[in-house]
């Protein structure tokens, strides 16, 4: 409910009234649960229409939530409370008062529409200067019209005086460099809209002062205005409220940190620079009285509660009170706050009785190496506290410069673990229609990878809208893979980025071979592009993605044109329709986006901006609208509340958390543009300071932790270890401490949370068991890797490929397979730049098409034709050196093969029962007299191992004939062969291998092959153990010769092959010696 403000006419006159006793109250305490008390109390003395709402004006959403439950818990119920931010208020009042109507304030957006008309054709050298100096000019032109509009609204509210003298043709600040232009372009925004002179603040705010120094209003205002909790406010505001205050109560309520008077209190290093300006001047030892240092903590921290405190007790006829709560001097955070409420120094504060600092947890400082480190250790703290039972999670406040960086790490570490809500999020964040929508509108800027537009498919509003399920992406997902789409629309989309106009690896060759595949199911050699084999099932989600890529493509076409702000809208609301298909919550995501746009043409119609701009415009406005806090979002939800440091947010909770107080990120920095004629010229009382503005929120922090206090930081280089400072404020806390209390710990946590200092040293107990090692394992023997085990059962049928990927990495095997855990950077993503290089496996599908071109007579050029047109291969000089290369040894291949080669020989699988396990095989080049393998690369032993294996299983099926094995190094042809084996002998090799699968299932086998294998190989050349341990050693990090320690399972257990003994070389004896003994090199 609104403030009431009446619009029936005043009975008084247009003439001087006399002006009554103030009404201006300024209560003050060091506590903000007593102003919240005495404001519930004198709420529920009042006399007033029960209907009409209490006004209250509040500095942040977040105070006026606070004061509710307050207020609730204090007189059993809160109702009809309007809170109210200052310049709401006052507008609400210029429109009552002044008559505005419905009229809306000249705030930033609006200023920026007018000054996107007015700066291309404003002739100021500056400004020119800084249009022309490149292209892409209507983002220029926005991002210096958003520049100079908050330019223009600072000074509309801290320097009024300066835009009048403007409009008067005069420049109070005639020696600041950008001056005359701007006071010149303020003046053609006047001249251009003479509306805007007798409608900006600096104006309304005169006329509001003469209406209520000449007219009764009583009866148009609220029966009484509180301001709550304010820190500081604009001299203008505060003017008005002055004023405000001869026709109605207004209650100021103050959180004052000190109960004695505090204003003439200096620093130290301010004391000894006005000593020095005193010395420069008179030639004298200047006197010392005036300079009083006090509490060095509220002499630093307080300059702006300093200065708003002058600005208040400044007002004449002023009420004050007072309801002053000392702080209990129990603990080192009772002791500091206690200091800071007497204006003590630090020489004399008091600490007798103290408790020893490992028994002391109100205050503490943590330094870490991460934000993830950072709330891996506060969840310990929280957790520590909670032991408390006065402690509950709605009494815990964690607050960061900027709580967006933290949101990641936030919801990693906290997961489920205790209730919490994030503040101040972006409306990006949990909104995938907002996020794409931004993408979306940047479409004429990308290239169209294919990642990116599965990126949309997986909006849900996005793939409703073209009736796409979880299931038709996944066939998506794999149709883009298969058919070799990377990025752009076609070939000639490409030449805008400076790429040749070729279609390979582009959305039409994909979807031209999908097309193709609905047409026929057989190749036909003299098209561009060769069929997809898609099922008919699937028609209906081709159908789908066919709409949803046109429809794509279309957007980006018609995004592409410079519009008239009308026709953008127009656009934007089309494409919200043709691409999203919301439900539920998410309606509440596209309302959000259609009232923007319905803002923006509102802006433009408006503000007169119908000039013609380009899209960067358009995006750069839209982003800026919605890369904001959320203000839908509660402040205190329930759980543990996150959020970001702003004005007003540091309300009483028994425990304070400040995360993130690095050096280069609080206190934060003033963003000082040069055009900002502030900046330029001296300070006045009641000014705005970023740096003044945490100094104090850092001060209202340390003020309202009740119980305990935590302040973290990054303090550690993650990658180097290096030191680094906290904030300097952090740093001026610490020396207070240690000035007080002697020297205070910082706790430098370890780089990583399993650390077994957190399960030894008690200062830095952490709750999180499993990263406690079992104990059982904590003596130096740790690394005895058999220990590492699974009780999963041990599967008892499994296929040859199975069998020899366990042999060639059991580590992997068994952590994959039997502990679900995975070292691996598996790349599953859509890829989006063509392939210049071939994997393995398409290099091997590409050699078997080769061999099979070879066997039917193919052409070479046919073969090569064909695999282009699949997407195989790149479609330039390096794809076609790569087919080439395969090419070559095919042949070579062939040659040697084809007399025992059939072409579609049929596949046949062998099965076989070995002790208990069932072992399977599956055979394409299998007869009766011989088993052909072959491969386009070297044969090792790693190479061999499978073929040895099927070679195992068919003769222990009682089919003894011999396997023939054939590769190429260097372009050079390697072949050899297996001898039949009799089934008794192929049964018992079977065995020994099953059998170290049956071990490796249950604990990991230690057998890392290609060292093993180098091993063996040093060792039957007559080296001792020692010696062929220290020749594997010496090549265990050369990836060219070993490939186990790149390996990420072998790396993390294996430090060094000194660290394999007799068993394990007995083990590689009995794995590898029976392959290498039986294979016959040609």
């Amino acid at each position: 409910m609104g403030a009431r403000f009446s619009h029936a006419p005043s009975s008084g006159r247009m003439t001087q009234i006399e002006k009554p006793s103030s009404m201006l109250r300024l209560i003050q305490s060091n506590d903000l649960v007593q102003l919240a008390q005495h404001f519930g109390a004198v709420s529920a003395a009042a006399s007033r229409d029960p209907l009409a709402p209490e006004v209250v004006i509040i500095q942040s959403v977040g105070t006026g939530q606070w004061l509710k439950l307050q207020t609730a818990e204090h007189l059993g119920i809160s109702a009809n409370l309007d809170c109210q931010l200052p310049a709401q208020f006052i507008w609400r009042l210029y429109q009552t008062i002044l008559g505005l109507g419905s009229q809306k304030p000249v705030e930033a957006n609006a200023l920026t529409f007018k000054l996107m008309q007015r700066l291309p054709t404003f002739k100021a050298p500056a400004v020119q200067q800084y249009l022309n100096a490149g292209p892409r000019l209507d983002l220029r032109c926005f991002q210096l019209a958003t520049r100079i509009s908050a330019a223009f609204e600072g000074y509309l509210l801290y320097r009024p005086d300066w835009i009048m003298a403007f409009e008067q043709g005069q420049n109070p600040i005639s020696a600041a460099p950008n001056s005359a232009w701007q006071a010149e372009l303020w003046r053609s925004l006047i001249a251009a809209d003479p509306g805007l002179r007798t409608t900006h603040r600096a104006y309304l705010h005169q006329q509001l002062l003469k209406a209520l120094k000449t007219t009764d209003h009583s009866t148009q205002l609220p029966t009484r205005i509180s301001l709550f909790g304010l820190s500081s406010l604009a001299p203008l505001h505060l003017e008005t409220f002055n004023h405000l205050a001869n026709q109605c109560p207004v209650d100021l309520y103050f959180m004052n940190p000190s109960e004695t008077y505090w204003g003439d209190i200096t620093t130290e290093k301010s004391a000894q620079q006005s000593r020095l300006d005193a010395l420069s001047q008179t030639a004298q030892t200047p006197n010392d009285d005036y300079a009083f240092l006090g509490n060095p903590l509220l002499a630093s921290l307080g300059r702006q509660g300093q200065e708003f405190h002058e600005l208040l007790t400044a007002q004449a006829d002023l009420i004050a009170e007072e309801d002053f709560v000392p702080r209990h001097r129990t603990h080192r955070l009772g002791i500091l706050q206690d200091d800071i409420y007497w204006a003590r120094e630090t020489e004399d504060s008091v600490i007798d009785g103290l408790l020893p600092e490992t028994q002391d947890a109100s205050l503490g400082f943590h330094s870490c190496h991460s934000p993830l480190r950072e709330m891996e250790v506060l969840l310990d703290r929280i957790y520590r506290a909670l032991a408390d039972p006065a402690i509950r999670v709605t009494d815990i406040l964690v607050m960061a410069p900027d709580i967006q960086k933290y949101i990641a790490v936030i919801q990693a570490v906290f997961g489920d673990a205790l209730p919490y809500g994030i503040a101040d999020q972006n409306q990006y964040q949990n909104s995938d229609i907002l996020r794409s929508f931004i993408q979306l509108l940047n479409l004429p800027n990308s290239r169209l990878p294919a990642s990116e537009l599965i990126t949309y498919l997986e909006v849900p509003a996005i793939a409703r809208r073209f009736g796409i399920d979880d299931e038709g992406v996944t066939f998506i997902k794999a149709w883009i893979k298969e058919t070799g789409i990377r990025w752009g629309r076609d070939g000639a989309s490409k030449q805008k980025w400076s790429v040749p106009d070729e279609t390979h690896f582009t959305w039409q060759f994909g979807l031209d071979q999908l097309l193709m595949g609905v047409l026929t199911d057989e190749p036909i050699t003299d098209l561009s592009v060769l069929p997809y084999a898609l099922p008919l099932d699937h028609l209906l989600v081709l159908n789908a993605f066919l709409d949803f890529c046109q429809t794509v493509f279309e957007t980006q076409t018609q995004l592409e044109t410079v519009r008239s702000p009308e026709q953008w809208a127009s656009a934007i609301s089309s494409l919200l329709e043709r691409l999203f298909d919301p439900v539920d919550q998410e309606r509440q995501d596209l309302i959000k986006l259609l009232d923007l746009n319905e803002a923006f043409l509102q802006l433009s119609v408006d503000e007169n901006f119908d000039r013609r701009v380009s899209l960067d415009f358009v995006i750069a406005w839209f982003d800026g609208q919605l890369n904001r806090p959320n203000p839908a979002m509660r402040f205190i939800n329930g759980g543990i509340t996150f959020s970001t440091l702003t004005p007003m947010r540091s309300i009483p909770f028994k425990m304070v958390c400040l995360i993130g107080m690095n050096e280069s990120d609080f206190p934060r920095r003033d963003a000082v543009h040069p055009f900002d004629l502030m900046t330029a010229a001296p300070a006045r009382i009641g000014d705005r300071s970023r740096r003044d503005d945490d100094r104090y929120l850092f001060l209202e922090a340390l003020l309202s932790a009740r119980d305990r206090l935590h302040i973290s930081y990054c303090g550690r280089g993650i990658r180097d270890n290096e030191l680094k400072p906290p904030s300097v404020l952090v740093s001026e806390l610490l020396d207070y401490c240690n000035a007080v209390f002697g020297q205070q710990t910082v706790i430098d946590h370890p780089l990583q949370p399993f650390s077994q200092r957190y399960f030894q040293d008690p200062l830095i107990q952490s709750f999180e068991n499993h990263w406690r090692v079992n104990p059982s394992r904590q003596s130096k023997d740790l690394t005895r890797l058999s220990e590492i085990t699974s009780s999963e059962p041990i599967p008892t049928s499994l296929s040859i490929e199975t069998l020899s990927r366990f042999l060639l990495n059991p580590a992997r095997y068994f952590f994959e397979s039997r502990l679900n855990i995975n070292l691996t950077l598996r790349h599953e993503a859509i890829e989006d730049l063509e392939p210049f290089s071939l994997d393995p496996l398409t290099r091997f599908h590409i050699t078997d098409l080769a061999i099979q071109a070879q066997a039917t007579g193919t052409p070479k050029k046919q073969w090569v034709a064909d695999i282009l047109k699949q997407g195989l291969v790149p479609n330039f000089s390096l794809g076609k050196q790569a087919l080439n290369t395969i090419a070559v040894a095919a042949e070579l291949l062939f040659n040697e093969i084809q007399g025992v080669y059939q072409l579609g020989r049929p596949s046949v699988t062998r099965t076989q029962n070995v002790h208990s396990f069932t072992l399977q095989g599956r055979f394409d080049q299998l007869s009766a007299e011989h088993y052909l393998s072959y491969r386009a690369g070297d044969l090792t032993a790693r190479h061999l191992m499978q073929p040895f294996l099927a070679h195992l299983l068919l003769a222990s099926s009682g089919a003894p004939i011999k396997t023939l094995t054939y590769g190429v190094r260097k372009g050079q042809l390697v072949s050899g062969h297996f001898e039949p084996m009799d089934q008794a002998r192929a049964k018992d090799l079977l065995g020994t291998y099953l059998q170290a699968f049956t071990q490796g299932n249950s604990a990991l086998l230690v057998f890392p092959f290609e060292t093993c294998r180098a091993l063996l190989s040093h060792l039957d050349k007559g080296l001792a153990l020692p010696d062929a341990l220290d020749q594997v050693a010496q090549t265990w990090r050369d990836p060219k010769a070993l490939t186990d320690a790149q390996d990420p399972y072998w790396s993390r257990l294996i430090e060094s092959p000194l660290t394999l003994n007799q068993l394990n070389i007995d083990l590689a004896r009995a794995l590898l010696d029976p392959l290498t003994e039986a294979w016959v090199q040609s």
